[in-house]
C-alpha cells in the first residue's frame, strides 16, 4: 500500500527518474556520503540491462556513470537471489574496464571502476550491512604491502596501488537494522524502507524528498509503479518459495547427511567390534597355540620322563639282576663255604673219631675197661664194644 509520507523505490527512481541530468543531484548525494568526499558526475555512460517489461525475470537496474575524475562508477540493484552475484560484480568491472578503454592506448589509460552493489537478498555471510573491498599486495615473507615508487605516482597521478584497481561496496539491505547512524545509514533506510524522515540530513537526500514523493507522480507514472511493486511481490513469493524448497531440501539433505553419519558410526562401531573379536580371537588362538605348545613341551616332558623312568627301571632291572648275580654267587659262595665247613668239621670229625678210635683199640688192646675208655675217647658203650667185637673177629 502506498502511503502519504512514502517515496518511491530507489531501484524504480533508478530506472524512471534518476537517468535526468536535472536529477543528477540525488545520486551525487549518494555517492558523496558513500565515497566520503563531493562527487560530479560528468555523464551517464549506459542504460545498458535495464528492461522495460514489467514481465522481466530479473529487477536488476545498472546505473553507469563517469565521475568528474574520470572514474567509472557502477550502481546495481539487485532483487532477484543469485547465488553467483559476486562472479557478476567481477564481470561487470572488468567489462567496463575494456569496454571503456581507447584501443591501442597505453594500459595507464585504464580507467578506475567503482561498482556499488544495493542487494536485496541475503548472499554469502557476514554480520554488517555495509563492506567495501579493495586489491592490495602484501608480502609473503616480509609482510609488507607493495607500493608505487615516486614516478609511478606522478605518471598515474596515483597514491596507491589499490587506486588502480577496481572498488567494491556492498550493501546488503535486509541486514540493516533500521537504526540510522550516520547519513550514509540515512540512505540505506531509505533504500529499505521508502522512507526519508524529515530529520534526515544526507546530502541528495532532501532533493530526494522532493522528487520521488508517490504524490508527485502522474496517474500513469502512479499505475507503472504499482504494477511494478505487484511484479516485485509476485518474485519475492517465488523466491520465498524457492527458498523454502532449497532450506526444505537443505534440512533433507541435511537429514540425509546425519543418517548417513549414524550409519558410518554404526559401521564404524560395528568395524571396530568386529576388529575386537578379531583381537580377542587371535589372543585365543594364541592362548591356545601357547597352551598347546605348553601342553607339546609337557608331553615331550613325560615322554622324557618316562623315557628316563624306563631306562631307570632297565637299569634298576639290570642292578636287580646284578644283585641277584652277586646274591646268588654270594649264596653259592656261602653254600660251598658251609659245605666246606661242614666237610672240614666232617673230617675234623672223622679224624677225632678215628683218634678215638685208635685210642681206644689201643686202651681194648692193653685190657683196659669200656668204663675208662669211655671216659679217655668219649666213645660209647655200643661202639666200644663193635670194636672188641671187630678186634676179636680179627685175632
Amino acid at each position: 500500500m502506498i502511503t502519504t509520507k512514502s517515496h518511491v523505490r530507489f531501484d524504480w527512481a533508478a530506472k524512471k527518474i534518476l537517468r535526468s541530468k536535472a536529477n543528477f543531484g540525488i545520486l551525487e548525494g549518494f555517492l558523496s556520503e558513500l565515497f566520503g568526499e563531493d562527487i560530479k558526475i560528468k555523464s551517464l555512460l549506459s542504460e545498458e540491462g535495464n528492461k522495460e517489461s514489467l514481465e522481466e525475470k530479473s529487477n536488476r537496474v545498472d546505473i553507469l556513470i563517469e565521475n568528474a575524475k574520470g572514474e567509472i562508477v557502477i550502481v546495481e540493484i539487485q532483487n532477484t537471489r543469485e547465488l553467483d552475484y559476486l562472479f557478476r560484480v567481477l564481470f561487470g568491472a572488468s567489462k567496463a574496464i575494456t569496454e571503456y578503454m581507447k584501443e591501442g592506448s597505453p594500459y595507464r589509460m585504464v580507467k578506475k571502476v567503482i561498482t556499488i552493489s544495493i542487494v536485496y537478498f541475503n548472499f554469502g555471510q557476514g554480520k554488517d550491512y555495509l563492506y567495501k573491498g579493495q586489491t592490495t599486495f602484501e608480502g609473503v615473507n616480509q609482510h609488507d604491502i607493495f607500493e608505487l615508487s615516486d614516478e609511478q605516482k606522478r605518471l598515474f597521478k596515483k597514491e596507491t596501488v589499490s587506486d588502480i584497481f577496481p572498488f567494491h561496496y556492498l550493501i546488503r539491505v535486509n541486514q540493516f537494522d533500521d537504526v540510522a547512524k550516520n547519513t550514509i545509514d540515512e540512505w540505506i533506510y531509505f533504500f529499505k524502507n521508502s522512507e526519508i524522515k524529515d530529520e534526515f540530513k544526507a546530502k541528495g537526500l532532501k532533493e530526494a524528498r522532493e522528487k520521488l514523493k508517490t504524490l508527485s507522480m502522474s496517474p500513469k507514472q502512479l499505475s507503472e509503479y504499482r504494477r511494478y511493486l505487484e511484479a516485485l511481490s509476485a518474485n519475492a513469493s517465488i523466491a520465498e518459495t524457492m527458498t523454502w524448497e532449497l532450506e526444505w531440501e537443505k534440512q533433507e539433505a541435511e537429514k540425509a547427511k546425519q543418517e548417513a553419519e549414524k550409519a558410518k558410526q554404526e559401521a564404524e562401531k560395528a568395524n571396530q567390534e568386529a576388529e575386537k573379536a578379531k583381537q580377542e580371537a587371535e589372543k585365543a588362538n594364541q592362548e591356545a597355540e601357547k597352551a598347546n605348545q605348553e601342553a607339546e613341551k609337557a608331553n615331550q616332558e613325560a615322554e622324557k620322563a618316562k623315557q628316563e623312568a624306563e631306562k631307570a627301571n632297565q637299569e634298576a632291572e639290570k642292578a636287580n639282576q646284578e644283585a641277584e648275580k652277586v646274591n646268588k654267587a654270594l649264596e653259592k659262595e656261602r653254600i660251598e663255604h658251609e659245605i666246606e665247613l661242614k666237610q672240614k668239621e666232617f673230617d675234623q670229625e672223622n679224624a677225632l673219631k678215628q683218634k678215638q678210635l685208635e685210642i681206644a683199640n689201643k686202651l681194648i688192646k692193653n685190657g683196659l675197661t669200656n668204663e675208662i675208655i669211655i671216659n679217655a675217647t668219649e666213645l660209647s658203650d655200643s661202639e666200644i664194644e663193635k670194636l672188641r667185637n671187630k678186634l676179636n673177629d680179627y685175632l
